[in-house]
């Protein structure tokens, strides 16, 4: 006969799903910090970017360059 504890069961397996679903959120998540290379300071004036696709954009002050 063996006893187990149900409550203590749950818990784990609660704590568990919690770690997966962040260490995915992580994974996911840092293709998209690493292709930001920084943030605007200032603008003056009116400033349109490029990015390599070829979609132009206004730059605002705060915008987030990315790599390339």
């Amino acid at each position: 006969m063996q006893i187990v504890n149900r409550e203590t069961t749950m818990h784990d397996e609660t704590r568990l799903l919690a770690a997966g679903l962040l260490l995915a959120g992580l994974l996911f998540s840092g293709a998209a910090w690493s292709a930001q290379a920084g943030r605007v300071q200032f603008v003056h004036g009116e400033v349109e970017v490029t990015d390599t696709a070829g979609q132009v954009r206004t730059m605002l002050k705060g915008g987030a360059i990315n790599e390339g």
